[in-house]
């Protein structure tokens, strides 16, 4: 018998906050998702805000792939 006194826990909310924990604190699986869709045909990645990063990492990914930066309104005039 417990000593103390917990209320139920939402299944839900629990699962969302296991899944929130795992967010945080997992690796990040750049390469992998990116090559997952490159696999899908995706043939264009647009890197959205300041900096090079992402576009930089998926061209050595796949060098095939169309890649975008898109840091000011005027960049996305033709």
């Amino acid at each position: 018998m417990k000593d103390t006194y917990q209320p139920p826990v939402d299944s839900r909310a629990e699962q969302i906050r296991q899944e929130l924990l795992i967010q945080l604190t997992d690796c990040v699986r750049w390469t992998e998702s990116m090559r997952f869709l490159v696999a899908q045909g995706v043939t264009t990645v647009i890197e959205i805000g300041s900096g090079k990063v992402l576009t930089g990492l998926m061209k050595r990914i796949d060098r095939k792939i169309t890649r975008r930066n898109v840091a000011t309104s005027q960049d996305l005039l033709p």
